[in-house]
């Protein structure tokens, strides 16, 4: 089953239009989608990573957690679902906190951040080994690579 994703306009306002995710999907000049991408940072200025899949674009590449919103979802509602389905961790809204919103040609990205005591081992990606979860040893440093 393909996900819907709902479109924007540039004032961030949906158009009532509903496409279906795909790569080669192409929107209209002033048509955005909604991305999250979602930075856990443990006490000591780490900030969780995962591994993208090798079969996708930027493949093999570390990330914080993110992806699209679906159709019907807000920003807080995507990350949650996001957060559970790749990692295996359940958070309430409050504990999110959104601290940027990027505008990114044809998408707006929200940047919601949660800082949070987390045991890696205990981390589950779906069908991955814990080899593709790991803490990035220093946030600044990360920040300097986005």
């Amino acid at each position: 089953m393909s996900e819907k994703l709902d479109v924007y306009n540039y004032k961030r306002i949906k158009t009532g239009k509903i496409i279906e995710r795909n790569e080669n999907a192409i929107l209209d000049k002033c048509d955005y989608i909604l991305a999250i991408q979602c930075w856990i940072i443990n006490a000591k200025c780490e900030i969780l990573l995962t591994r993208r899949k090798l079969g996708k674009v930027h493949g093999g590449m570390w990330e914080p957690t993110g992806g699209l919103v679906q159709s019907g979802e807000n920003s807080i509602q995507a990350t949650k679902r996001e957060l559970n389905e790749e990692i295996g961790i359940n958070i309430s809204e409050r504990e999110l906190k959104f601290i940027k919103e990027k505008i990114d040609k044809i998408l707006f990205g929200d940047l919601p951040i949660r800082k949070k005591r987390i045991e890696i081992r205990k981390l589950k990606r779906k069908g991955l080994e814990p080899k593709f979860i790991k803490m990035f040893l220093n946030l600044l440093e990360y920040i300097k690579t986005v």
